[in-house]
């Protein structure tokens, strides 16, 4: 049971912490993309096994065509050809941009961290029956 208990929280405080170092890393890049603008869905990556797409945007910088590609897959698609979303991206540098919404940008770092806190939780709970008082 003891090692059981430790399982849950090393894996919780894993994850935790590679949450959270995501979460800050994602803060410290959208603080130098000062720049924000106006990108149109135009398509969508290729199925994953489980049939999820990322959304594929234009972005027209100074006459020039930049495609990006979101981070986060869904399926069904959270978006239509033809939407238009807001990006942003460093001064400059429009091929460092990234969809500015919040499932493209902290998703993955927020169920990160909630697992991390459901693991600690689950052994800290647990620690409970195991060690004698």
């Amino acid at each position: 049971m003891i090692l059981l208990t430790l399982g849950f929280g090393l894996v919780g405080t894993l994850f935790l912490c590679l949450g959270l170092l995501s979460l800050y890393s994602n803060h410290r890049l959208l603080r130098r993309c000062s720049e924000v603008g106006e990108g149109v869905v135009s398509g969508f990556t290729e199925p994953s096994d489980e049939g999820c797409v990322r959304p594929r945007v234009r972005l027209v910088h100074v006459g020039d065509t930049i495609i990006i590609t979101g981070a986060v897959g869904s399926c069904p698609p959270g978006y239509q050809v033809g939407q238009r979303v807001v990006v942003r991206y460093p001064s400059g540098k429009p091929g460092m941009a990234v969809i500015a919404d919040f499932q493209q940008l902290y998703l993955l770092q927020v169920a990160m961290i909630g697992f991390g806190a459901l693991g600690v939780g689950a052994a800290a709970l647990s620690l409970d029956g195991v060690l004698p008082r």
